[in-house]
């Protein structure tokens, strides 16, 4: 990945990864739906917890959420199909996983599986980890110098940040239920 480069250009050693997201239809037999397809992009798919079975270990195989197997009606071993504009492609589901990402409509694929990236709707925040594992005050000096590296362009957060950025929206909109529910009740 060209950001490890050019972190270790500038004194940072770290892996750095991110998920690819792609929205495509999917099918098994009759039923269809329409899924956000995920791919890492320098980390493999067994880097990721699942509910049941094991992570796709090859290109041809895919974990999807309960959300997707309920939806098409699947399970472990089924094979279904991912359309895209580049044509079509089977795989097998070796695993279930759990996502609150759009409202848990989601697949895994295997790293190294092709997919058409001309349709890549968007990708993840990038996930440093640094090699040398830094101290908290040294995490927050690199952070401002990667903000530097890329003119202040991008948002750079802790992991503790991000959880915070990522979730307390939702923490806020749970909250307000609460005070609703209690002052009507």
């Amino acid at each position: 990945i060209v950001e490890e480069e050019m972190l270790k250009e500038n004194g940072m050693d770290a892996s750095c990864m991110c998920d690819l997201i792609v929205t495509l239809n999917v099918s098994y037999k009759e039923n269809n739906c329409g899924a956000m397809v995920f791919q890492g992009i320098g980390a493999s798919a067994d880097m990721y917890d699942y509910c049941e079975g094991t992570p796709p270990r090859n290109a041809d195989e895919i974990a999807v959420t309960t959300v997707i197997a309920d939806t098409l009606g699947v399970r472990i071993g089924d094979t279904i199909t991912i359309h895209m504009n580049s044509g079509n492609k089977d795989f097998i589901i070796t695993a279930l996983y759990q996502s609150m990402y759009d409202m848990g409509n989601g697949i895994r694929l295997h790293e190294t599986a092709r997919v058409d990236y001309s349709q890549v709707y968007n990708a993840m925040g990038m996930q440093v980890d640094f090699n040398d594992s830094p101290s908290d005050k040294v995490i927050e000096q690199r952070i401002k110098k990667i903000e530097k590296l890329y003119d202040e362009r991008i948002q750079v957060w802790s992991a503790e940040e991000y959880a915070l950025e990522t979730v307390g929206t939702i923490v806020d909109a749970i909250d307000a239920v609460k005070i609703m529910t209690i002052i009507l009740s």
